[in-house]
C-alpha cells in the first residue's frame, strides 16, 4: 500500500493491523491465518501463510518486492505541481504497475481526490481498461457510477450529499 508520503502509509497500515487485531476480524476470519510472531511493525507485517502487507511513499523504492494486491490511497499531496504529478505517473508506470504478481487479474486499487486531469487518475483512465469509480460529493445523476460488482451509487436526487454528516451544506459552501 502506498500514499503520497511514507507517514500516512504507515498510518493506514496501523489500522490495517489493528483491524486484523480486533476480536471482530479474529472471530470471523482467525481461523485463515494470524500474525507471524516475529514481523510485526508498523510499516511491515507478516502473517503466518507467508502472507504479508507493507508500507510504501509513492515514488519510493518498490524493486524486489511483489504483490497479491496493490493500493495507493492519494498518490499526490493537494499542493502537488505538474512536475510532481509527472513524476509520480513515471513511478506507477516503471515500478508499481510490475509489482503485481498476477499481470492479468491481480487488483490494483488507486484512490484519491481528483487535482488535475493530467494527475495519476487522469493517467489510468487514459490507458484505459480499469474499473473507474466516481463518487462526486454532490451527486449528479448524469455521471452515477455502478461497478462490475453490483454496486451503484445508492443517491438518487441532483445535489445529494455523499456524506452530510461530515460535510453539510454549509461547509461544502464555504469550502468551494
Amino acid at each position: 500500500c502506498a500514499s503520497h508520503s511514507l507517514d500516512l502509509a504507515i498510518r493506514d497500515n496501523r489500522y490495517r493491523r489493528r483491524l486484523i487485531e480486533s476480536e471482530w476480524f479474529k472471530v470471523r476470519y482467525g481461523h485463515i491465518f494470524s500474525f507471524a510472531p516475529d514481523q510485526r511493525m508498523k510499516s511491515y507485517y507478516e502473517n503466518d501463510k507467508k502472507g504479508y502487507h507493507m508500507a510504501v511513499a509513492v515514488r519510493g523504492s518498490g524493486t524486489g518486492k511483489r504483490a497479491s494486491h496493490l493500493l495507493i490511497d492519494d498518490a499526490n499531496n493537494a499542493m502537488a505541481g505538474k512536475a510532481d504529478l509527472a513524476a509520480t505517473i513515471e513511478w506507477f508506470g516503471k515500478t508499481w504497475l510490475s509489482r503485481i504478481n498476477d499481470q492479468e487479474t491481480g487488483p490494483m486499487v488507486v484512490v484519491g481526490q481528483r487535482l488535475d486531469s493530467r494527475d495519476l487518475i487522469g493517467h489510468i483512465l487514459e490507458l484505459g481498461g480499469w474499473e473507474h469509480l466516481c463518487l462526486p460529493e454532490e451527486y449528479e445523476p448524469a455521471r452515477r457510477c455502478s461497478t462490475s460488482l453490483g454496486w451503484s451509487d445508492p443517491r438518487t436526487k441532483e445535489g445529494e450529499l455523499l456524506w452530510e454528516a461530515k460535510f453539510p451544506k454549509s461547509v461544502l459552501s464555504k469550502l468551494k
